[in-house]
């Protein structure tokens, strides 16, 4: 049975306000894999070939073909690639059975035609994972689960991604920006950094309704959550709780349930009509809440007691500050 890390919320959190910039491009995945040409072992004149031990102890060339060795001994389902197992499933309605990364080895899935990987992808065990669902309906009965040192997952087709993503990664890198993408489950991150992009940067009809049952963070040192198009992450309360805290709704009805907030320093930003819903909890050391044109003047911050929060007064309405919150 496979043993998964998690965090536990100790404080309900939230903060209310009104939002300011989008983040920007989340980063390419990190692979340490070696950049040697792969290939089959240069026999020395004896004819014996090395042991494995031998092999990656004689500088890059050597590492590189122990990576590549590795991947080519557990890599049944796909193709190696300088020790990246790569799972190609770009035909329509392609890798009906649910994708299963093999463990140990950075893994690489495209589910680019319409309807594949119809049963999600199961990363957790690989070494380091990069999933992209890109055709229509790609990924869509199951979720994508992945673990591994870097987690990078876009969900940018329509309906992608359907029953969410479930990351528990050193650093987790989820892009849902299709539209109706990860809809029916929450986008969960139990990882020591976790960077989540609900919508597009262009925001409005762009990715609209994508997170729709929200996003659930948990983190060892960042949570940085971006609901910034159309009616994102709206059917449930966005929470965020790490050291480190942000969380903006950008667009119209995005976090329309609220926010919750917690950790060391904490910031929530809302943006048009019905962003961050009626209520931001904060319980943190530092809470900052800010608005950006045009006010939301339903949401209400409300600060824990021993929380310092802070209300950026010049966009948002000071009479919206509540302290003492359950």
């Amino acid at each position: 049975m496979r043993t998964r890390r998690v965090f536990l919320v100790t404080s309900v959190v939230a903060v209310t306000a009104c939002g300011i910039t989008a983040i920007g491009e989340m980063g390419e995945p990190t692979r340490d894999v070696g950049d040697a040409e792969a290939g089959l072992p240069f026999l020395p004149p004896d004819g014996n070939v090395p042991d494995r031990q031998d092999v990656g102890d004689g500088g890059a060339d050597g590492d590189t073909f122990d990576a590549q060795g590795r991947c080519l001994e557990v890599c049944d389902a796909g193709t190696c690639d300088a020790g990246t197992c790569s799972i190609d499933c770009s035909l329509a309605a392609a890798c009906t059975t649910r994708v299963v990364c093999p463990p140990g080895v950075p893994c690489a899935v495209s589910c680019a035609g319409a309807a594949s990987c119809a049963l999600g992808v199961d990363c957790a065990e690989a070494g380091a994972c990069n999933v992209e669902c890109s055709g229509a309906g790609a990924c869509s009965n199951q979720n994508v689960e992945c673990g591994g040192s870097t987690c990078n997952v876009t969900c940018n087709g329509s309906a992608t991604c359907m029953q969410g993503v479930a990351c528990d990664a050193g650093a987790c890198n989820i892009r849902c920006s299709g539209d109706t993408s990860c809809q029916n489950q929450p986008v969960t991150c139990n990882a020591s950094t976790c960077n989540v992009q609900c919508g597009t940067d262009a925001g409005g009809g762009s990715g609209k309704e994508s997170c729709g049952a929200s996003v659930v963070c948990n983190a060892l040192t960042a949570c940085n959550v971006v609901c910034s198009s159309d009616n994102t992450c709206k059917n449930g309360l966005v929470q965020a709780t790490a050291p480190a805290t942000d969380v903006k709704c950008l667009d119209n009805n995005a976090c329309a349930l609220g926010v919750a907030v917690a950790g060391k320093d904490a910031s929530v930003t809302c943006r048009k009509n019905g962003a961050c819903g009626p209520v931001i909890y904060c319980d943190a050391g530092n809470c900052t809440a800010a608005c950006a044109a045009p006010e939301n003047p339903t949401t209400q911050l409300c600060c824990a007691a021993g929380s310092g929060c802070v209300l950026d007064a010049s966009a948002c309405d000071p009479a919206k500050f509540v302290t003492g919150c359950p």
